[in-house]
């Protein structure tokens, strides 16, 4: 079986989770969409709420294949990724051993986790695809397009508990945005 097929039958529906945003960050009505604000959004008090520039999805897993896309054509600085439920809220993704990034900043794609780094000379991806399979412990990290599917890297995981998709954006840029595609349309030929 190939790899894209097994992408395409472990795909995920995920949205973001309101109770985690940064009160910088705006959600669209379909919770698809994070945006960068120029005011603080009064959301609900919650615990779980990030003071950086983060939100985890509602979704998390324990045990299945899965994956999701990130647009990232409207951002010129993000972390695409995922962690645990326990990340600290003023943490940032990839800083520590709780959470796994590809980062987009200052003209370099870099894969980070527990604050090392380990920076991939291509060109800037305007979607990332993310496969967490959990059966084989592994998380990776994909740059798409119409035509090409660039392993970025693969993280080897150690059995954390549930792991949430996570997103952040860097700075505090207004208008900057990251969406959740729908990845209903990924092409079948790549079987």
């Amino acid at each position: 079986m190939s790899l894209w097929f097994h992408v395409i039958s472990g795909a995920t529906h995920i949205s973001f989770d309101p109770q985690t945003v940064n009160n910088r960050l705006a959600l669209s009505d379909d919770l698809k969409t994070v945006t960068v604000t120029n005011k603080n959004i009064q959301y609900e008090k919650s615990e779980r709420r990030f003071t950086t520039s983060q939100v985890l999805c509602l979704e998390s897993f324990s045990s299945q294949c899965c994956y999701w896309e990130i647009s990232t054509k409207d951002s010129h600085g993000w972390g695409v990724g995922a962690a645990t439920a326990d990340m600290a809220r003023d943490g940032k993704l990839g800083r520590n051993n709780l959470s796994w990034c590809v980062e987009w900043s200052k003209d370099r794609l870099c894969a980070w986790h527990n604050n090392q780094d380990i920076c991939v000379a291509i060109p800037r991806p305007l979607t990332i695809g993310v496969l967490l399979d959990l059966q084989e412990q592994k998380l990776t990290f994909y740059s798409i397009s119409a035509d090409s599917q660039i392993l970025i890297h693969v993280y080897n995981l150690q059995r954390q508990g549930p792991i949430f998709p996570a997103v952040w954006l860097y700075g505090l840029t207004v208008g900057n945005s990251l969406t959740i595609r729908d990845i209903q349309r990924i092409n079948m030929s790549h079987q």
